[in-house]
């Protein structure tokens, strides 16, 4: 019974050898690839960086993503999402395939922003191996970033807009020309108008400065001081005339 025994124990000690052997020979054989070696995405949108391993390893122990081998991307250590040593470039912005690490998916989500181009580094522990590859993203501004026409119906702000009408950029100042010399015109003619209305008597001068010498046609206009007997006007003599004063015949 103890041979029996004895060999029991021999033989469940060179399984334990087989397998340890087994498992070992498969994590070395294990690569880690990144199939996109470079990318490009647009600013404000979501990437997905791809990294897995094949064969279909577990990855669950440790998992970190790193930007230009200086800044923390992304850490899970010890079956643990890390964001005290994040970049702050990366606040809220990033996340792993949770539920496919068991099966080798190690890939990147992120979001980007223009500080996000650069070379990342994904490495992985696989018992005791450790691996690595790599991928460069470049992020780009918006396309439609450096539009110079103003759209009113892109405006959240003006209702029933028209979503192909576009406002030129110098409506504004040839809007407002206009209103100003429609103003001085109107004002040219009122003044015009008012002239001729106190030189031919019908209203007094309405200003509160002294009245001009004549008026814009042409009419001069007698200066007469009311504190002299002879400068009065006699019967049949007008203030205004030609040349100075008419007498009436």
């Amino acid at each position: 019974m103890h041979g029996s025994f004895r060999m029991k124990e021999i033989l469940g000690v060179l399984l334990l050898v087989s397998i340890w052997i087994r498992t070992t020979d498969a994590v070395r054989n294990t690569e880690l690839r990144c199939p996109d070696t470079s990318l490009d995405a647009e600013v404000d949108k979501t990437v997905i960086l791809p990294c897995w391993t094949v064969p279909k390893m577990d990855v669950g122990n440790k998992v970190e993503w790193v930007l230009n081998d200086t800044v923390d991307v992304h850490l899970l250590r010890k079956g643990k999402h890390e964001f005290d040593d994040q970049g702050k470039d990366y606040k809220d912005r990033t996340s792993l395939f949770n539920s496919e690490l068991e099966t080798g998916n190690c890939s990147l989500r992120l979001k980007t922003k223009m500080s996000h181009t650069g070379r990342y580094r994904c490495t992985v522990r696989i018992g005791d191996e450790t691996k690595h590859c790599f991928i460069s993203l470049t992020v780009h501004p918006h396309e439609r970033s450096n539009t110079t026409q103003l759209n009113l119906s892109d405006s959240t702000n003006s209702p029933g807009g028209n979503k192909d009408s576009t406002f030129p950029p110098g409506g504004i100042v040839g809007i407002v020309f206009g209103i100003v010399g429609i103003i001085i015109i109107i004002i040219l003619i009122w003044k015009r108008k008012t002239c001729s209305e106190v030189l031919g008597g019908k209203r007094p001068w309405p200003f509160p400065f002294p009245r001009p010498p004549c008026c814009p046609s042409g009419e001069v206009v007698l200066q007469i001081d009311p504190d002299d007997p002879v400068a009065q006007p006699r019967p049949g003599r007008t203030e205004v005339g030609r040349t100075g004063h008419q007498e009436n015949t």
